[in-house]
């Protein structure tokens, strides 16, 4: 019998434990709405931004931003987790 297959939201909660700094970068990105204003805020370069962003995406198993010319847009499981995050700040 095959075993069911989970989503990724089930994969975020599952996991013990996200990497704190993955998550302070995303909420910035999220906040501000774009990886060089994050940057500012944070005194932070870009590519570390966009690098720990990446790996958190890799670690929920699912896109957390849509990165556009002007910017970046939370898809749906990102502002989930914003919203997560905004509230146990």
């Amino acid at each position: 019998m095959a075993r069911p297959r989970k989503n990724s939201t089930a994969l975020v909660a599952t996991r013990k434990e996200i990497d704190s700094r993955r998550l302070s970068y995303f909420y910035h990105v999220a906040k501000f709405g774009s990886i060089s204003k994050a940057e500012a805020s944070l005194g932070v370069a870009q590519p570390a931004i966009s690098r720990q962003i990446s790996l958190l995406e890799e670690e929920i198993g699912a896109p957390l931003l849509e990165r556009t010319g002007r910017g970046a847009k939370l898809t749906a499981i990102g502002e989930l987790l914003y919203v997560v995050n905004v509230h146990f700040r």
